[in-house]
């Protein structure tokens, strides 16, 4: 029996899910300049403040590699806030031990004054029925 294909067909379909599962857990180009936030917000503890025109970041553990991403809950006003971006940023990982995590963040800018909410679930996208792991809510306040 030929194993040549086999074998073959096993080492393309190990290379293409290792460049999938790398691809997933890049930072963004270095070329791609996100706003700098004037503020970074690490808990949902308090109502947040922001005059308009503020820029401000949110940061959330995260770890793609489990299949979990975090996603913007809709309705979100987008007259009050404007969702400038979100990426990930990988942990620090000198020994390139897999399925270290990292940070999602999530930046947005304040766009007229009044009250806002963000509601970001972190969900495998595939699990449409099952309820988030976790929910983080933030209340804006803005002047």
């Amino acid at each position: 029996m030929n194993t040549k294909p086999i074998r073959y067909g096993l080492s393309l379909c190990t290379a293409l899910v290792l460049s999938a599962s790398l691809s997933a857990c890049q930072t963004p180009h270095p070329t791609s300049k996100p706003t700098m936030p004037n503020t970074t917000i690490n808990n949902t503890a308090n109502k947040q403040h922001f005059k308009v025109g503020d820029t401000f970041s949110i940061q959330l553990r995260s770890n793609p590699t489990t299949g979990y991403r975090w996603q913007l809950v809709e309705p979100f006003d987008k007259t009050r806030l404007e969702k400038v971006g979100n990426h990930y940023q990988a942990d620090a990982n000198p020994n390139r031990m897999v399925g270290v995590g990292g940070t999602e963040i999530w930046t947005f800018k304040a766009l007229k004054s009044g009250q806002a909410q963000i509601q970001l679930h972190y969900v495998r996208s595939w699990e449409k029925q099952e309820p988030p792991a976790q929910v983080a809510n933030y209340q804006i306040e803005i002047d």
